[in-house]
Parts: structure tokens; C-alpha cells; sequence
């Protein structure tokens, strides 16, 4: 795609049409998967995270640009893009993400952050390996997943745990009190798909466990 088209599809992120927002963000998604590789917009997860931590927030470009970041970190794992292009701007991206999970920004930003946090752990393997980004990380997620008052954020959130668990099981055990706090929480009083994302939390912690017992055993 030449400037022009990506600067109409960055212009269409800002969009007053939910749905052209939502499609500009895919196909955003799409292109940066191609063209990264070959040197191409280099500039956009910048741009993106501009949109994205802007103040004052214009929270349809802001939903739309953390969706973007998503999308492209999704579409970057599915297609065995080199994960260096992305790894290296985990710190920005991670630092933007969490940042639009606070709890006094609006809904929409929230869940979409959350989201975006879900589809780009598995690029964060150096923040994973520093205990204070670590910590800071799953204390975001755990408080998202126990004390947001929307239901769909406290069921991305999960989400994000159960990723962590699949991806990073070997950094659980000093969190795994308080997981198991939230997750009969969760598993009490929750609305049910998030009550059942606490309970997936614990099967794939399980499934890990047992596939490492059978690996030691051989």
C-alpha cells in the first residue's frame, strides 16, 4: 500500500461510523503484517500507541487504535511473522495497553485494551522475564479480572490469565494464592462466561502441570 491509502486508513480509525472503524483496524491489521516484513510502516505501532494514549482521548479513535494493536499482534503470531518486529516494542505497547485499563477511562477503552493485552502476551517474553514488570502486569490483570465492574472486562481479563498461564507457567507460583482467591470469587458470583474463564484458568494451569510430571518422567 502506498502513503496514501495507509494514511486513509489511519484516517478511518477516527471514523464517527463504529463499523468503519472496526473494519479500518482489520485491514490496518492486515496490511502492517505484509508490509513490516519488507521495511514497511515502520511508524505505525507509534502512531497507534499516539492514538491510543492521546489526551484529550477521542475514545472511538482510541478503541479502534488499541483493536488495531491487537489485530496486528494476533495477525503477526498467526502468520509466524518475525517476532523481533513486534518484541522489540513490547515495552510500548505493554505500557499503552495497561495504561487504557485503568478503571476511570471509558468502558470501550477498557475492554478493548484487555483484548489487546490478550493478543500480545505472547511477544512480551522479556518483560515476563523482569520481575518488576512482571508483577506490575499481573497485578493490572488480576485487579481488571476481580474488581472491573464491567463483566466483559473481567472475562478478557481471564482470558489474559489463561494465556499467561499457557505461555508463562513457569512465573506463576508467587501468584497463585491470590489467583486462586479471585478465581473461587469469580466461580461464586460471576456472570457465567466469566466464571467459566476462572475455571479454564485452572484447567490449563493443570494440563501444564501434568504435561511437565510426564515430560520429567521420560
Amino acid at each position: 500500500a502506498g502513503e496514501a491509502v495507509r494514511g486513509r486508513l489511519l484516517e478511518a480509525l477516527g471514523s464517527g461510523v463504529d463499523e468503519v472503524r472496526q473494519t479500518a483496524a482489520q485491514v490496518v491489521a492486515q496490511v502492517a503484517v505484509v508490509e513490516m516484513p519488507e521495511g514497511f510502516w515502520g511508524s505505525l505501532v507509534e502512531t497507534l500507541l499516539g492514538f491510543a494514549t492521546c489526551v484529550p482521548a477521542d475514545v472511538g479513535r482510541q478503541e479502534a487504535a488499541l483493536k488495531t494493536l491487537g489485530y496486528t499482534c494476533e495477525e503477526a503470531f498467526a502468520s509466524e511473522l518475525d517476532e523481533s518486529l513486534l518484541r522489540s516494542k513490547s515495552n510500548q505497547i505493554l505500557t499503552a495497553v495497561v495504561q487504557c485499563m485503568r478503571a476511570d477511562l471509558d468502558v470501550v477503552v477498557r475492554r478493548a485494551a484487555t483484548v489487546a493485552l490478550l493478543n500480545a502476551l505472547e511477544f512480551c517474553t522479556d518483560n515476563f522475564s523482569r520481575d518488576a514488570e512482571r508483577n506490575h502486569i499481573m497485578t493490572v490483570v488480576c485487579t481488571a479480572a476481580s474488581s472491573d465492574q464491567d463483566p466483559d472486562v473481567r472475562r478478557a481479563a481471564f482470558e489474559c490469565l489463561v494465556r499467561i498461564g499457557e505461555v508463562y507457567y513457569a512465573t506463576l507460583e508467587p501468584y497463585l494464592p491470590h489467583l486462586f482467591e479471585i478465581s473461587v470469587t469469580a466461580m461464586r458470583g460471576d456472570r457465567e462466561d466469566v466464571a467459566l474463564q476462572a475455571i479454564e484458568f485452572w484447567s490449563s494451569v493443570s494440563e501444564e502441570e501434568l504435561n511437565r510430571h510426564d515430560e520429567v518422567a521420560l
